[in-house]
């Protein structure tokens, strides 16, 4: 794909002629054309792509995901949780375990 030149061209109208646009002295690959007026929304749609197999998450964990997104969004008012203050890991989950636990003291 790299060192791949496309082109693009567009007219206002459907009876208008793609050939009057020029390329001159540029080596063009491929080209797209696009005959669709601004006043008319018939364009194609892209369609989505789905790379990925949904993950199987089980539907409770589902549905409470907005409880550790909470817990995590407590846990970065912390300012060495939120910057990754400490350098080692171990030191760092050392860290995170004390802000929960103040956590859930508080609540």
């Amino acid at each position: 794909m790299t060192g791949q030149t496309i082109a693009y061209v567009r007219v206002s109208s459907v009876d208008q002629n793609t050939d009057r646009q020029r390329f001159d002295g540029v080596k063009v690959d491929k080209i797209f054309t696009d005959k669709c007026s601004g006043g008319t929304r018939n364009r194609p749609a892209i369609p989505a792509k789905r790379r990925d197999a949904p993950v199987a998450c089980p539907k409770w964990a589902y549905r409470c995901r907005h409880l550790v997104e909470n817990l995590w969004a407590r846990l970065k008012e912390w300012r060495a949780v939120a910057t990754r203050y400490e350098k080692t890991a171990t030191s760092f989950l050392a860290v995170i375990h004390i802000a929960a636990a103040a956590d859930w003291i508080k609540c």
